[in-house]
């Protein structure tokens, strides 16, 4: 999983979920770029909704950047459970393309 600190899977998840890493997210993605796509990518699949909420707002950032995950969004929209990832995904793809 995408973990810019190098530390743990778990304590990562956990700071996904509040505004400071929010923040934070933001940072990275202005300093790599395209380049964190993959993790992001990944991170769709967590099992926290937070952390799959956390890379849709990441991906979002991007805009046409993360072009080529508008498919992978798509499949997330369709399949995802949680309604406040819906909608992220949602302005996520309004976002991108």
């Amino acid at each position: 999983m995408w973990n810019p600190e190098g530390s743990s899977d778990a304590h990562q998840r956990r700071r996904l979920s509040t505004a400071a890493t929010r923040d934070g997210v933001v940072a990275v993605i202005q300093q790599r770029g395209a380049d964190a796509v993959p993790e992001l990518v990944e991170a769709l699949d967590a099992d926290d909704w937070q952390v799959r909420a956390g890379a849709v707002f990441a991906l979002s950032l991007l805009g046409g950047e993360a072009r080529d995950v508008l498919p992978k969004l798509r499949t997330v929209a369709e399949k995802e459970s949680h309604e406040s990832v819906r909608d992220a995904v949602a302005w996520a793809i309004d976002s991108i393309d």
